[in-house]
């Protein structure tokens, strides 16, 4: 007899069974399949993917790019300060 549980243990299909049904999806399918998955990525809790250390540091190194932003060049003044380089 089925219960709740063994029928969900039925219907789990592990990494490799997951990954060989995904492959014979059109690509088209796939990457809207990814995009999905990002997407709930996305919109779990973002506290559980970093560390409290790694979230300051990335804090730190926000407000440092603010206060101190890096130089933006145009593709000319790039190519003429790469060949002054040389």
């Amino acid at each position: 007899m089925y219960n709740e549980t063994t029928c969900r243990e039925e219907m789990v299909m592990n990494r490799q069974e997951l990954r060989d049904e995904i492959r014979k999806l059109p690509a088209v399918e796939r990457v809207c399949l990814v995009e999905e998955a990002w997407e709930d990525l996305d919109e779990e809790e973002q506290d559980s993917v970093l560390s409290p250390e790694q979230r300051k540091e990335l804090r730190r190194r926000i407000e440092n790019c603010k206060a101190n932003p890096p130089p933006v060049y145009t593709w000319d003044e790039f190519v003429a300060k790469l060949k002054s380089s040389v």
